[in-house]
């Protein structure tokens, strides 16, 4: 077990290398990171005391922008995020790094006596009593060691005024404290120095990091897709991304878009670059960090016009380079942005228009009408629903200029499936109703694949 004191988590950056490290560590299951309950509300508390002072200072200099107005009231103040919510973000953000010891009650009731007595690691500073979490932080420390005696336990400290430095003696009652905790306990003063230990650096190919990172491009997609949501994605259904800067592939510029985003049809990846890339040995496994680069391409809302947009997203990732080893894990993302040049983007071969899907739906349904047996009433329903569609957006289109493409009719085609099953098809057996529907659908892109390959619609302006 690795146990940091506050003052080492506060001088690591979420994306430094060390931060990266202790991810890997965590991960492979090499050892456990985690800080003292008290260390772990001492940080949380850092970060909302932080946020206040920087609220303050801007709430400061709104005031004097505002008087430089014919009417300072008429200047809307910065919103201020609730404190508890500022807290509960770091919280799960501190949680990917470390997990938390628990302080039991006698640890608690020991950190304030030893305050009031000023006993070590507590003190006297500028003539005031101190210390009471120090104790508390080194105090559960020690008792964990000493509950566990088969570990190895690393306490991790730069205080080294309070906790010394580990390497001579220990002023009294802490001379005890380290008697009690037992040969298995290690006193350090940087987190360097453990992962020396633990972890040897590696040299690796790039080549096979970015392969690697090719063949887990539907892992990335779906990651995307969780990440850039405003919740859960259900399986049939779709919904917008936060607006974010991209390529509008209609106006050719850069462009505050919504993509759509659905686990039936996630935005297509394509990895650009790999840096910094980092390997260390850990145990019998290589592991790898490293910050990635893709472009991602997807269906896209700009105001109420549909299309195509393209953004690129950076983000750390690490993974095992063991052929058998689990997906990449991807942290530290930057917000998805337009890309810098719009040359190389894998836009779709075409679209189509309101009035051509209007044409292929008819003949959809023209084939469909052959159907036999009990599923069709009830595809004739559903034909019914898609035409319905397709006139709404007609409709749209005539003011808006809207395109409609595969991809869309893919996503209504799920949606009125789940539909299809409410109507009746839970009367089926479960595999021949996913089947018969899977069969249908199969229908419709062969009618999409025969109206797409049409001379007239080839020769088509889109």
């Amino acid at each position: 077990m690795i146990i940091l004191d506050t003052n080492v988590v506060r001088g690591m950056a979420f994306n430094s290398t060390e931060a990266r490290l202790v991810r890997v560590i965590r991960e492979s299951k090499a050892d456990r990171v985690a800080l003292p309950w008290m260390a772990f509300e001492e940080r949380l508390a850092q970060y909302v005391i932080a946020y206040n002072e920087a609220h303050s200072k801007a709430m400061s200099a709104h005031k004097d922008a505002a008087r430089k107005l014919p009417d300072p009231t008429s200047a809307p103040a910065p919103a201020l995020t609730d404190p508890a919510e500022v807290r509960d973000l770091w919280e799960a953000r501190l949680r990917e790094l470390v997990e938390v010891i628990p302080m039991t009650g006698g640890i608690f009731q020991e950190a304030l006596e030893r305050e009031a007595y000023q006993l070590a690691p507590a003190g006297r500073k500028s003539n005031i009593k101190t210390g009471a979490r120090d104790v508390a932080i080194w105090l559960s420390a020690v008792e964990y060691a000493h509950t566990h005696p088969d570990e190895t336990v690393y306490f991790v400290s730069g205080n080294t005024n309070d906790f010394t430095d580990g390497k001579g003696d220990y002023p009294a009652p802490m001379d005890a404290d380290r008697g009690r905790a037992g040969d298995n306990f290690v006193h350090l003063t940087a987190l360097s120095e453990v992962l020396e230990r633990l972890a040897t650096p590696m040299v690796v190919n790039e080549k096979d990091v970015e392969q690697r990172l090719q063949n887990y491009s539907r892992h990335v997609e779906t990651t995307a897709l969780v990440m850039w949501s405003a919740g859960e994605v259900a399986d049939v259904t779709y919904h917008l991304s936060r607006a974010v800067t991209a390529q509008w592939q209609a106006g050719n510029k850069a462009e505050p878009v919504s993509f759509v985003l659905s686990r039936k049809r996630p935005l297509k990846s394509k990895l650009l670059k790999v840096d910094d890339v980092k390997a260390y040995k850990l145990g019998e496994d290589t592991w790898c960090t490293a910050q990635a680069t893709w472009q991602f391409v997807g269906l896209a809302y700009l105001g109420d016009e549909e299309g195509y947009a393209c953004c690129t997203w950076t983000a750390h990732v690490m993974m095992p380079l063991a052929e058998d080893g689990s997906a990449p894990q991807i942290f530290d993302s930057r917000l998805p942005e337009a890309p810098a040049s719009s040359d190389g983007i894998d836009w779709p071969v075409r679209s189509y228009s309101v009035e051509e899907w209007a044409t292929h739906t008819r003949n959809v349904r023209m084939q469909q009408s052959l159907l036999d047996g009990p599923l069709e009433d009830t595809m004739a329903w559903l034909y019914n629903r898609m035409t319905r569609h397709t006139n709404r957006a007609a409709i749209a289109a005539v003011r808006s200029q809207d395109r409609l493409d595969k991809i869309q009719l893919d996503v209504d085609l799920d949606a009125m499936a789940g539909d299809m099953k409410a109507a009746g098809f839970d009367d089926m057996d479960p595999d021949e109703r996913e089947a018969a529907i899977d069969a249908e659908r199969d229908k419709v892109y062969e009618q999409y694949d025969y109206f797409a390959s049409d001379s007239d619609v080839a020769n088509s302006e889109g």
